[in-house]
């Protein structure tokens, strides 16, 4: 499957990149954030986790996983709960920035401490995140059955401590893993739960739901229309301006619906519409697939 493929591609890149950074470069880096770091570390952890989100949201990543470090190392027993509780969810934000920047291990590391952590604290509101988010890694390390275990696991404390939007995650990622093993039963069992508790007014959740839709009809072998549906979904993607990597993702399945119906002249024009708009769009290190599926199309 070109999800799992992409994911073995992704991993060995993760394995090569860090020999491609100079020493000097490194060494550089680790100056200027180590400055950045002193330049907070000061502030009150509620000042510092707002600064972290502003970055964030600004898509700093970099000067983002700074603030967050600090306030990773800076749980103690004797804080309060409320700064206990800070510092667990700078846990789960900085393990969603690693994963942003394909830096797996880093982010288990993390996410794994998170939850050592949150069990020296009276309320575990954030290990529903932090086991949701260890399952999410799994899966790119092509490990499903752990990634269903700790997907399980999330849920268990979803209902402990209620959170709605992490329990439709939860739901999606078992519906996706369920779809890569073949189970359509389960599958349909979970999409079905994802429409119980998913935000019918988020523009992400609702693309979400049609390419999972459209992957449970792929895989039970329904094709007809299925491309057409795709491409309704690519164009959905553009107007509400979701990540580009979206419109990608729904162009990729399009190209690979028309190969599954045998119909070579699509499967030309619509790889060739993903691998220019993912280029174009600089998210091609997604599609990693998409260019080994080109590449072997025209050695064919």
């Amino acid at each position: 499957m070109t999800t799992i493929l992409l994911r073995i591609l992704l991993a060995a890149m993760l394995l090569v990149a860090p020999g491609c950074i100079s020493t000097t470069a490194y060494a550089a880096t680790n100056i200027k954030y180590s400055a950045l770091a002193k330049q907070y570390d000061r502030l009150p952890s509620d000042k510092i986790m707002k600064m972290a989100s502003s970055f964030a949201d600004k898509g700093d990543a970099e000067r983002a996983i700074v603030l967050y470090t600090l306030m990773c190392n800076r749980f103690s027993d004797s804080m309060t709960e409320d700064e206990k509780r800070l510092c667990i969810l700078a846990h789960v934000k900085i393990g969603k920035l690693y994963i942003n920047s394909a830096n797996y291990v880093k982010a288990l590391d993390l996410e794994v401490e998170g939850v050592k952590l949150s069990e020296r604290c009276g309320d575990k509101t954030y290990n529903a995140q932090l086991y949701n988010i260890i399952g999410s890694i799994y899966t790119y390390f092509l490990d499903y059955e752990a990634a269903s275990t700790y997907f399980k696991k999330a849920y268990e404390y979803c209902k402990a401590f209620p959170d709605r939007e992490t329990e439709y995650k939860i739901f999606s990622n078992l519906a996706n893993l369920s779809i890569h093993e073949g189970n359509i039963k389960d599958a349909r069992y979970y999409y079905d739960q994802t429409e119980r508790v998913r935000d019918k007014n988020d523009s992400i959740a609702t693309f979400m739901s049609c390419f999972m839709k459209g992957q449970i009809e792929k895989y039970s072998g329904h094709y007809a229309k299925l491309a057409d549906r795709y491409k309704t979904l690519a164009a959905y993607a553009k107007a509400k301006r979701l990540p580009a990597n979206f419109a990608c993702y729904a162009l990729q399945e399009v190209y690979i619906v028309y190969d599954a119906t045998n119909q070579p002249d699509s499967v030309d024009k619509y790889l060739k519409v993903c691998y220019y708009m993912a280029k174009k769009d600089n998210v091609l290190f997604h599609f990693l697939s998409t260019v080994k599926t080109l590449a072997n199309y025209y050695e064919s």
